[in-house]
């Protein structure tokens, strides 16, 4: 309460590996506190989209401190672009930081191996057998890197929704959230028949698929 000449209080983000998502289909964007049915600040995204600042300075122009101690709960939503998400929350009061030397959350996304074999033996692996993913009725997109594995890439222009079997008859698909996931055969390895029936695969929060 002393310090009446610079009253200020700014509740800072910082991410990496994913976009932040304030609008459209889906999308959450609020600045709560308790005791307060109406919002009490808005996101304001920087230029380069990988951070933003809510500017709170009202909360605290009272002196006698009203809302000293008060909870408040930033809400947003943000779209994935990277295999690992990186968040860092932070603020400053009087242009004092808090919160900068925090540990980064971090959200990793998930990984599905699927193993394509004949004969009922799992020793007996096919290579070149072909899949389309689906969630959700719709089928995925995916971009093939380096190593061989599949990414999740709905907005890339070379993404293709084939995933095809190594010779390890494995095909491997990451940057997955939970959810269930429905591999369909699309052609079979020379000398086999395609699998009708297909593979329902499950990633949770929690377990391993």
């Amino acid at each position: 309460a002393a310090n009446t000449a610079n009253r200020t209080f700014k509740i800072t983000d910082k991410i990496t590996g994913a976009d932040y998502y304030l609008t459209g289909t889906g999308a959450k964007n609020s600045v709560m506190m308790v005791g307060s049915n109406d919002p009490v600040g808005t996101i304001e995204v920087n230029k380069n989209g990988t951070g933003f600042e809510i500017n709170l300075d009202s909360l605290v122009a009272d002196k006698d401190n009203p809302n000293a101690g008060k909870k408040i709960t930033v809400t947003y939503t943000a779209k994935v672009n990277a295999l690992t998400v990186g968040n860092k929350a932070g603020s400053h009061v009087a242009n004092t930081e808090y919160g900068g030397n925090n540990v980064s959350v971090k959200l990793v996304t998930g990984e599905i191996t699927l193993l394509k074999y004949g004969d009922s033996d799992k020793t007996n692996v096919l290579k070149d057998a072909e899949f389309e993913v689906y969630k959700d009725g719709a089928a995925l997109k995916f971009k093939q890197e380096a190593n061989g594995n599949y990414r999740y890439a709905p907005n890339a222009d070379d993404a293709v929704t084939t995933v095809v079997t190594n010779e390890a008859g494995k095909v491997v698909v990451e940057g997955l959230d939970v959810g269930t996931y429905h591999f369909k055969e699309t052609k079979a390895p020379k000398g086999y028949s395609i699998n009708t029936d297909g593979k329902d695969i499950t990633l949770t929060q929690d377990g391993e698929a």
